[in-house]
C-alpha cells in the first residue's frame, strides 16, 4: 500500500508530512484516519512538544482528492445507498481529523511550500502557526465545486480574515499568495523557499524548549472559546454539505473539474 504519510522526530519536535506529490497531496479517506491517529499518538507522547505539518513536493495540500468524490457522485439503483456512506464516512474521517487537532494540547505549524486548497486551507488554518515560503498560496475551490467549505473552514476563515474579506475570497476563489497572504495573516512570516525548511526548524525547537505547561495552557487561554466553536461548525458544515452533494450542480462540479472545463450550473 502506498504510504501518503511520512513522518521524523528531531529531538522534540514531530514532523508529519502529507505524501502524495503526484497528487498534489490531495487527501484520500485512510489519509484523513491516519492524520487524525498520528495527531493522537503525539499528543500522547511526552516527548513530542511541538508538531509540524507539511506536504511533499511542490504544494502543502490541494484538498481533498477529486476523483474519490467523483465515485462517490450520488446514483440511483441497487447501489444507491453506497455513495451516501461513503460521503458519511469521509464527513466522519475528517471531523476526527478536527478533534484530534482540537485535542492536542502542543503548538502545531504549518510548512507552507506550495499551494493549499479547499480542506488544505482548513489543515493550515487549524495550526497555531504558519509559516510560507514565497511559492505558498492559498485558494477556497468549494463553490466551484458546487460545495460549502467544510473541516472547519466556515469558523476557521473569518477567524483569520474576518466576514467580508472570508466572503470574498470563498465567492470568488481567488487566490491569494506572497505578501498578500502575509498581510491577511493567513501566514505567520513568509521565506524563500530555500529557507522555509530552517526556518521552521529553528521555530520548532525555539518553541519545545519552552516550558511545556506553560504553552500548552497559553495557547488554551488564548482561544478560550474555539474548540466549542469549531464542533459546533463542523455539524452545521456536515448538514450542508448533505444538501450540496444531492445537487445535479454537485455532479456537474465534480464533472466539469475532472474534464478541465468551466462548470454549467443549473441550480437544482
Amino acid at each position: 500500500m502506498e504510504t501518503c504519510l511520512l513522518t521524523t522526530r528531531a529531538d522534540r519536535v514531530l514532523t508529519i508530512q502529507l505524501h502524495r506529490p503526484a497528487k498534489l497531496n490531495a487527501l484520500t479517506p485512510q489519509m484523513l484516519g491516519d492524520l487524525a491517529g498520528m495527531i493522537v499518538e503525539a499528543q500522547a507522547d511526552d516527548g513530542v512538544r511541538a508538531v509540524v505539518l507539511t506536504g511533499s513536493g511542490r504544494a502543502f495540500c490541494s484538498g481533498m482528492d477529486v476523483a474519490v468524490q467523483a465515485e462517490n457522485v450520488p446514483v440511483s439503483g441497487p447501489d444507491s445507498g453506497r455513495p451516501l456512506r461513503e460521503q458519511q464516512r469521509t464527513i466522519d474521517l475528517a471531523h476526527s481529523v478536527i478533534q484530534a487537532f482540537l485535542g492536542l494540547r502542543k503548538p502545531l505549524i504549518a510548512r507552507i511550500g506550495g499551494v493549499a486548497a479547499g480542506a488544505g486551507v482548513s489543515l493550515a488554518l487549524l495550526c497555531d502557526l504558519r509559516v510560507g515560503s514565497d511559492e505558498a498560496s492559498f485558494a477556497n475551490v468549494y463553490l466551484g465545486r458546487a460545495l460549502v467549505p467544510d473541516l472547519g473552514l466556515t469558523w476557521l476563515l473569518p477567524a483569520v480574515l474576518g466576514y467580508s474579506k472570508a466572503c470574498e475570497v470563498t465567492f470568488t476563489g481567488a487566490r491569494i499568495a506572497g505578501a498578500e497572504a502575509l498581510q491577511l495573516g493567513l501566514v505567520n512570516r513568509l521565506v524563500p523557499a530555500a529557507e522555509l525548511a530552517h526556518t521552521v526548524e529553528r521555530m520548532a525547537a525555539q518553541i519545545a524548549a519552552a516550558a511545556p505547561l506553560a504553552v500548552s495552557l497559553t495557547r488554551q487561554l488564548f482561544a478560550p472559546h474555539r474548540k466549542a466553536e469549531l464542533l459546533e461548525a463542523i455539524q452545521r458544515e456536515a448538514a450542508a454539505q448533505v444538501r450540496c452533494t444531492a445537487t445535479s450542480d454537485y455532479q456537474e462540479g465534480i464533472a466539469a473539474f475532472l474534464e478541465k472545463r468551466a462548470p454549467r450550473f443549473s441550480g437544482c
